[in-house]
């Protein structure tokens, strides 16, 4: 009897410690549901996509005994001069059962702009991957055999991830990663990646509409393969409320999974929400779902304004000031010029300085480039031209005066005119095209109103325009002109 037990408990301790050499070796990758708010946690050439610090919790198969609990914190910002670089930082611990393992990883960005609108983003990553048995999970009648064998299955060894990623236009978006790259014996991890997404606006681009596939492939040590697909359609309104919904496909484990989620993204901080309800043969199915949680803190001020990021372009500043009409009286030219040199030196000084000193001063100018372009524009024609507001097509009572004096005008000569509408570079190139249909219209009826008649008067819609410069003020206008 005595040698029975002795059998069955020394036969236990071995097959507990093969589970765990292989479990160390090949430890699942991290898996991640709110990857949609935060694609730095998968792909290092998202590093520095915003400037953010963040915490994600997760605990998966919640009531089952031994399940995953994950905890990562990162952070992560551009930085230099020519905001064409990021940097960060990434750390996550995750335990399953007596496995555990913890990561830290120093993460380089680099964006490769192609053209106006095709940029391609490199970034790696590299740090130490110190894998462990949790003691604290293990169980046995003589616990000092365990831990006595246990310490030589504890290794710390080095970790990289490297990861590309293609965006154009800012709408679609497509990203290939190899999230952790080394095994703990310095062998090469058959895991890789993918994530697809593409973004359309809707209500006046009020709402942002994402709909986005990720493919995920893992091959163990045993050469079994896994193959993840996600469906996730994101929802944002106003770049503040948030909503997603998913559904997870795993055909090598006839498993799948529904996922919601949901946040708020505030001025300086944002949390978000998900849950996962698995479907299938495994212990997904047996317990109350996965939670995971993050926490965001952001520090770059001007995450929820991207025409700000586009204007501090260098190469969009230059075109804005080279874009200026060269028969301009000298008045103008003169003043451009000075302006013009005057940004040279404030790009100059980012070179030295921190980019948010200058980033007022800057804009503060181009707002001034922008006057004096609108300036320009009347000056050069003997009509009057109406300005409008971002995404607007109201007449503003600033012009009322100018457009009675223009429509008496055209009474007493019972003139013809054409009314040209346009609009500025943001937003879908349909809605500008509406949008510059309805400037146009607007002055006329308002003519019309004041007596001219509808027969003299055409209009004739431009659509979005850069004749004055990328997305300036002065491109959102309506003018007449006589035949």
């Amino acid at each position: 009897m005595m040698i029975m037990k002795s059998i069955v408990k020394y036969t236990s301790i071995l097959l507990l410690l093969l589970v765990v050499k292989t479990g160390i070796a090949q430890l699942h990758p991290s898996e991640y549901n709110i990857y949609t708010q935060n694609r730095f946690i998968y792909n290092p050439a998202n590093t520095g996509d915003y400037g953010q610090a963040f915490l994600d919790v997760k605990e998966a198969t919640m009531g089952i005994k031994g399940a995953q609990e994950m905890f990562t914190f990162g952070i992560h910002s551009k930085f230099g001069s020519s905001q064409k670089s990021g940097i960060g930082l990434l750390i996550k611990n995750d335990s399953r059962n007596a496995l555990a393992r913890t990561v830290v990883n120093a993460n380089y960005s680099y964006a490769a702009k192609l053209n106006d609108k095709n940029l391609l983003l490199f970034g790696v990553g590299a740090g130490l991957n110190a894998q462990r048995l949790d003691r604290s999970n293990l169980k046995a009648s003589d616990e000092s055999e365990i831990f006595a064998e246990s310490g030589q299955y504890e290794a710390t060894a080095l970790d990289a991830r490297f990861g590309i990623n293609y965006n154009w236009n800012n709408k679609l978006n497509i990203g290939l990663a190899l999230p952790e790259m080394l095994t703990a014996d310095m062998g090469f991890n058959k895991h890789f990646l993918g994530l697809a997404s593409y973004k359309l606006y809707a209500v006046n681009d009020k709402i942002e509409i994402e709909p986005s596939v990720l493919y995920r492939h893992f091959v163990s040590e045993q050469d079994f393969a896994t193959n993840q697909v996600d469906g996730n359609l994101y929802m944002c309104w106003d770049q503040t409320l948030w909503l997603q919904g998913a559904y997870r496909l795993n055909p090598s484990k006839n498993t799948s999974a529904f996922i919601i989620g949901g946040g708020i993204n505030l001025a300086w901080v944002g949390v978000g929400y998900a849950y996962e309800y698995g479907m299938g043969n495994d212990l997904a199915t047996l317990s109350n779902g996965t939670h995971e949680i993050q926490l965001t803190m952001w520090f770059d001020k001007n995450r929820r304004d991207n025409r700000n990021e586009e204007l501090l372009n260098n190469n969009q500043l230059e075109m804005m000031v080279d874009s200026v009409p060269q028969d301009m009286d000298e008045y103008y030219q003169s003043q451009i010029d000075s302006l013009k040199n005057e940004l040279d030196k404030l790009n100059n000084a980012m070179k030295l300085k921190d980019l948010a000193e200058f980033t007022d001063a800057i804009l503060d100018k181009i707002r001034e480039l922008d006057q004096l372009q609108k300036n320009a524009i009347n000056n050069l024609n003997d009509d009057v031209v109406v300005f409008f507001d971002v995404n607007k097509f109201n007449i503003k009572p600033e012009y009322v005066d100018a457009l009675d004096k223009f429509a008496d005008e055209l009474k007493e000569t019972d003139a013809k005119v054409v009314i040209h509408g346009y609009a500025d570079e943001t937003g879908p190139e349909g809605y500008n095209s509406v949008l510059s249909e309805k400037r146009a219209t607007a002055v006329k009826d308002y003519l019309v109103r004041k007596g001219v008649k509808a027969g003299n008067i055409d209009i004739a819609a431009h659509g979005e325009t850069t004749e004055f410069g990328v997305s300036l003020d002065s491109n959102r206008r309506a003018q007449p002109v006589r035949k």
